[in-house]
């Protein structure tokens, strides 16, 4: 990630900024943002942000590794929210492979 951005604030959560660099159109800031996964600390209050940004966004099949670990990372934060939402991503993973599988 980059050391700093204007309106950045002390206080603003680094899952928004990672999110933000890793989205870039940049392939360089992005690779390095997503390279960067392994160095990020998430704490209950970014499993809504960090569980979206993982939904929803475009992974590259050389970026698959980065999104497996954010999903491990998930399951390292205390939120009600966690457990649910592995089980469901679990889920649609299977509902996808029994699908490929069929055609």
């Amino acid at each position: 990630m980059l050391p700093s951005k204007e309106n950045s604030s002390v206080f603003e959560t680094k899952v928004k900024r990672f999110i933000e660099d890793a989205s870039s159109t940049n392939d360089t800031l992005r690779k390095n943002t997503l390279n960067s996964v392994y160095n990020l600390d998430l704490s209950t209050s970014d499993f809504d942000l960090i569980s979206n940004f993982i939904s929803n966004f475009e992974f590259k099949k050389s970026e698959l590794a980065e999104k497996n670990n954010l999903i491990k990372q998930i399951g390292s934060i205390k939120n009600p929210k966690v457990i649910p939402f592995l089980e469901n991503f679990i889920k649609q993973k299977t509902q996808i492979r029994k699908h490929k599988l069929i055609f």
